[in-house]
């Protein structure tokens, strides 16, 4: 656990409490599948990702969970990173405590310092046919 494995070709998982996918499809820029789930995880994702001579240029996040979403202003700060979701998770991204919020019928909770709870807000571009990472598509 906690390392990258591959799959086929230029397609890897970075195994994890949840899984990151990882496609390069240049030999250089890896498209990363969500982001990761604690911060330790996320600087070990990248480590091994400069091991493997890749940098991150873009990030699809499938949705806005925390444990999908902790590595994005990480990866963001570092490699100057596109982030990419639909339109109703973007919300969600760009604003953590709304997750928290949302299932607690909309009370504020006392904010939490643990990384686990609350991922640093980003802003995503909307993902579509027209912004698409090179070498993804839309099926």
């Amino acid at each position: 656990m906690f390392e990258i494995k591959a799959i086929k070709n230029n397609t890897w998982y970075f195994e994890a409490f949840s899984n990151v996918g990882i496609y390069v499809p240049d030999g250089k820029n890896a498209v990363l599948i969500d982001s990761c789930d604690h911060p330790r995880m996320v600087k070990s994702l990248d480590r091994q990702l400069s091991e493997m001579g890749f940098s991150v240029s873009a990030i699809i996040n499938t949705h806005g969970h925390v444990d999908h979403i902790c590595g994005n202003s990480y990866f963001q700060e570092k490699y100057g990173c596109r982030l990419l979701s639909t339109e109703k998770e973007k919300a969600f991204i760009r604003y953590p405590d709304l997750e928290s919020e949302f299932y607690y019928a909309g009370v504020e909770i006392k904010k939490t310092s643990s990384p686990f709870f609350l991922a640093k807000p980003t802003v995503t571009e909307v993902i579509g046919e027209n912004n698409l990472p090179d070498g993804i598509e839309i099926v």
